[in-house]
């Protein structure tokens, strides 16, 4: 069965899975394709504009802050768009992202973050459990801290 990313043209991702400003971190699947790649290229077309998923308006409204006001525990210099956490504050948040950046994952060890500001995006599927999970996790954040020290 062909996904719809799979439709959608690859090119901002590169020949091997890894763009000049976008990485893929995963153990099973590697940079190549499956899930980390379909991944990637879809926060790549969301930090981009969202053609031909989804309108730049509508991309406005998700990565818009609309927790302004509200301390979000256990996300300390974060707050929330729609779907996921929006970087307010890099030093009260001890991450390594500029102001802007949204950034999810799961319990399970799956991470992932939009630097728009950077034209960065970052992808990981581990099986590191609570230790890659973003926000919150000790192998996200090393990562990020990686990626932008490289």
């Amino acid at each position: 069965m062909q996904h719809q990313c799979d439709r959608l043209d690859h090119s901002a991702i590169g020949r091997t899975g890894i763009g000049q400003n976008a990485a893929v971190v995963s153990g099973r699947n590697k940079v190549a394709g499956g899930p980390a790649r379909r991944s990637l290229h879809l926060l790549e077309v969301l930090r981009t504009g969202g053609e031909p998923l989804l309108t730049g308006a509508l991309i406005d409204e998700m990565t818009t802050d609309h927790t302004v006001g509200m301390d979000l525990l256990p996300w300390p210099g974060r707050g929330f768009g729609l779907g996921f956490t929006i970087l307010r504050d890099p030093g009260i948040a001890h991450s390594a992202e500029t102001a802007g950046t949204w950034r999810l994952g799961g319990a399970y060890g799956h991470s992932w973050f939009v630097d728009p500001d950077r034209k960065l995006t970052m992808v990981a599927f581990t099986n590191a459990g609570l230790e890659g999970q973003s926000p919150g996790g000790r192998l996200p954040d090393e990562l990020a801290k990686a990626l932008y020290t490289a």
